[in-house]
């Protein structure tokens, strides 16, 4: 995972099952709504026997997809209601965004934030 630049998407205050559940869904979601992202189960830790807590997106160079990620993860958010924290996590700076509710701003900070793998 070093290698790549991207996103790591963690789903806070759930169980692993449930975080596994999560994020094949948004996978899932991501991979009919956002085309030319490239989203793929992730494991924290590799020695559990989880199929994967959380989703790795890697980095797209283009506005458009961005707000349209930015929209898939503020509508599962809202879905999902406030039960469920949404950490995105840049995997290049270490920066970190959270998804806190399902705004116009918070979406178009978060395409802000998916556009700036590289700062």
């Amino acid at each position: 995972m070093n290698d790549k630049h991207g996103f790591i998407i963690k789903f806070e205050n759930t169980t692993p099952v449930e975080a596994n559940q999560l994020a094949e869904e948004l996978n899932q979601r991501l991979s009919l709504l956002c085309k030319g992202v490239c989203a793929e189960l992730h494991k924290p830790d590799p020695h559990t026997m989880d199929l994967g807590t959380e989703l790795f997106i890697s980095f797209v160079q283009d506005v458009a997809v961005n707000a349209t990620v930015a929209a898939v993860m503020a509508h599962f958010f809202r879905e999902k209601g406030g039960n469920v924290y949404i950490f995105v996590v840049n995997v290049y700076n270490g920066s970190n965004f959270l998804v806190k509710n399902a705004s116009e701003e918070m979406e178009r900070e978060l395409g802000e934030f998916l556009g700036s793998d590289k700062e």
